[in-house]
């Protein structure tokens, strides 16, 4: 059986020497202490550690340390833990930014969504034009909002600033889950994320017939890019549920053929999850 390692190494002082002898590293550590946290991850990828275990743990320790989630994922795909493994707290990484007013939907959903979108890195932008940590279209974000500001050039590059974004997603997933053909199904909602709640609601009309069968209704989705977003997203879900040390009742009920129902558990003392739960979902992700 598997067991997840959400240890981090620890940032130490040989770790910082190690560093500061790097010009790379003292401009990233300047900007750092500017709040500057994208230049300072430019910086640091200019570093090519080469296979140096040692100078890998230390930009990993550093990214943990420094708000730098995006970068220590990168990192995490090439550092060993010292007990063999990878270290899943860097690849499944918490965000350092919080909602203003803090998180409504649970952490475990929106961080699901956020390190499929964009990998934790706040100046992401795909050629359609989704920008920001959740990947929030112009248009959408106008929409929630209620102000038609994002649609400008400063709108659109406010949505590149973490608080901005995440205040937006969040409220965005509210709707979401409040939307007739989600209603609080997890499935429902992340199809709707990706290509939208008029997508959702013209699948479920045409493939009404299998929509007692909540896995064959998400192959049977005709757009790859949407059917491999689910996958993802809710494989990331379940992971950071198990990192949160929370229960993962929609599993049960996907693997059941049930339809997923989203459940509030932030706040909620929870018992140890299991590792079986942990072991099949490695083998997912």
């Amino acid at each position: 059986e598997f067991d997840f390692n959400w240890d981090m190494p620890e940032l130490t002082a040989a770790h910082m020497e190690r560093l500061k002898k790097m010009p790379e590293a003292r401009r990233a550590m300047a900007l750092v202490s500017a709040g500057q946290y994208h230049l300072a991850e430019t910086e640091l990828r200019q570093i090519n550690p080469a296979g140096n275990k040692q100078l890998l743990e230390a930009l990993l320790a550093y990214a943990n340390q420094n708000a730098l989630p995006s970068y220590a994922m990168r990192l995490a795909e090439a550092v060993p833990n010292p007990d063999g493994g990878l270290y899943d707290a860097a690849l499944y990484p918490m965000s350092p930014w919080n909602p203003n007013g803090g998180y409504k939907v649970d952490r475990a959903l929106i961080h699901a969504l956020i390190r499929q979108e964009s990998r934790f890195n706040p100046a992401a932008e795909s050629r359609s034009g989704a920008a920001g940590l959740m990947q929030l279209m112009p248009a959408t974000a106008s929409y929630v909002a209620g102000s038609s500001k994002y649609r400008s050039a400063e709108g659109r590059h406010s949505l590149k600033d973490p608080q901005v974004n995440l205040d937006i997603g969040q409220r965005y997933v509210e709707s979401l889950l409040d939307e007739g053909h989600v209603s609080t199904e997890l499935l429902s909602l992340v199809i709707a994320y990706n290509a939208g709640p008029g997508n959702l609601r013209k699948w479920k009309d045409q493939l009404s017939d299998i929509t007692a069968d909540p896995l064959l209704f998400v192959e049977s989705i005709p757009m790859g890019e949407t059917r491999n977003f689910v996958e993802r997203v809710m494989s990331n879900y379940w992971i950071y549920r198990l990192r949160m040390n929370q229960p993962t009742p929609s599993l049960d009920a996907v693997t059941e053929g049930r339809w997923a129902q989203y459940i509030q558990q932030d706040g909620i003392k929870q018992a140890d999850a299991s590792s079986s739960a942990a072991a099949a979902l490695k083998h997912i992700n």
